[in-house]
């Protein structure tokens, strides 16, 4: 169920249902914002749209920050 909330229709084909969860790339803009790319396995169409990071993804962005010393993997001292 949870995979459903975070599924849309092919825009180019319209006859495959993607999900935001098996995203190609993810660009990340804020904690809670990200650039998703997902690409349509039936039609090849690479799709990207900006919509909030899934909380499912987030410990899983946070860590790759951090990995590679990006500001979300940072603590910033005030």
């Amino acid at each position: 169920m949870q995979r459903d909330m975070y599924s849309f229709m092919c825009p180019n084909c319209a006859s495959t249902i993607l999900n935001m969860l098996d995203y190609e790339s993810l660009m990340v803009l804020r904690p809670d914002l990200g650039l998703f790319t997902i690409a349509c396995p039936a039609c090849s169409a690479k799709t990207s749209m900006l919509r909030p990071i899934p909380p499912t993804l987030r410990d899983d962005v946070h860590a790759a920050a951090a990995e590679v010393h990006a500001g979300m993997g940072r603590k910033l001292d005030a």
